[in-house]
């Protein structure tokens, strides 16, 4: 194992995440939340917990950066594509089933975690695929 491309690719990954999400929710959500505030924490609970952010983006691409590595063939960016969709299928789908059975938000929150969720994980793997290298063999 190459731990230094091992723990950038993580750091990186994370930021892709953090990225993603805030583009998905701050940006294309936006108006969304507004319309829809009263199903949703304010402000003040949202900015007491903040700090679990990072701590949660961070922990997941550690842990999906050592999957990823355990795996890892060389086979280029198909196969950060390849991994992105297997933890996309394996995070969002089961997430986007508990929330629509569980909760009555608007259907656009549900989809579009679903396919934010999905994007970002191929992201993700593709992201891990150039940037981790395992060391060279020597004899």
């Amino acid at each position: 194992m190459n731990r230094k491309k091992y723990i950038i690719a993580s750091i990186v990954v994370g930021l892709v995440a953090y990225a993603c999400d805030f583009v998905l929710h701050g940006v294309i959500l936006a108006d969304a939340y507004k319309a829809n505030e009263h199903l949703f924490g304010g402000m003040d609970q949202m900015m007491k917990y903040i700090w679990v952010n990072p701590i949660a983006y961070f922990s997941l691409s550690f842990l999906l950066g050592y999957v990823f590595i355990r795996g890892y063939e060389n086979l280029g960016i198909m196969e950060g594509v390849r991994f992105g969709v297997l933890i996309g299928l394996l995070m969002h789908v089961p997430r986007f089933c508990f929330e629509v059975m569980y909760y009555p938000y608007p259907k656009i929150f549900d989809i579009s975690n679903l396919i934010g969720g999905f994007i970002t994980c191929v992201l993700m793997g593709i992201v891990f695929a150039l940037i981790y290298k395992p060391l060279p063999k020597t004899a």
